[in-house]
């Protein structure tokens, strides 16, 4: 175990990169860049059920292990074309600027309609980290993107700006969900 060091503290800008295919080429590591998110937090929640032992007064005795839950929430701190066209469901060129305009309607040509699977638009996320050489990143194998549960937008000329999103982890074909750590330790 190393001395603890001030200069090891996990302090850095991360990416957020779909579909990367080559963690060993530069970033965008073979994949397109999302832009930056901040604020971001790995949520993971474990799920187990109790095992009681009847011969100890039905007290529990042991944890069967379930499953786990994973998702990411932050903030895109960049208004990226790609990463909205990516992570919201109704966008649009916009007809003046030709950027990406994020829509809010239920009905109408090309829309997504409400009870459509997110999982439609699924896809390989990276956060990565922009010193993968001494900082963990974040992979995700099959990611479903989403805005938070309540897209917000902040603005103080204290802070910037984002939009608020999530990406919540599922199992890909092979049942892998995510890994975390240097990005040389990691496989596609």
């Amino acid at each position: 175990m190393a001395t603890a060091n001030t200069r090891n503290l996990w302090r850095f800008t991360a990416a957020i990169i779909k579909d990367p295919d080559d963690l060993t080429a530069a970033s965008p590591y073979g994949g397109t860049a999302l832009g930056l998110i901040g604020d971001f937090v790995l949520a993971v929640e474990n799920q187990h059920i109790e095992v009681h032992g009847e011969e100890f007064g039905g007290v529990i005795v042991d944890y069967v292990r379930m499953g786990e839950k994973a998702v990411i929430t932050g903030v895109l701190r960049t208004w990226d074309d790609d990463a909205i066209g990516a992570i919201f469901p109704n966008t649009a060129d916009g007809a003046g600027s030709n950027r990406k305009l994020i829509k809010s309607q239920v009905a109408g040509a090309g829309m997504t309609k409400p009870g459509k699977l997110a999982s439609a638009g699924s896809f390989k996320l990276l956060i990565a980290s922009d010193a993968p050489d001494h900082n963990p990143s974040l992979l995700f194998y099959n990611a479903i993107p989403m805005m938070d549960t309540q897209l917000r937008i902040s603005s103080t000329p204290a802070a910037e700006a984002g939009l608020a999103v999530a990406f919540r982890a599922a199992p890909d074909a092979d049942g892998k969900m995510y890994h975390m750590g240097l990005l040389e330790d990691m496989s596609l």
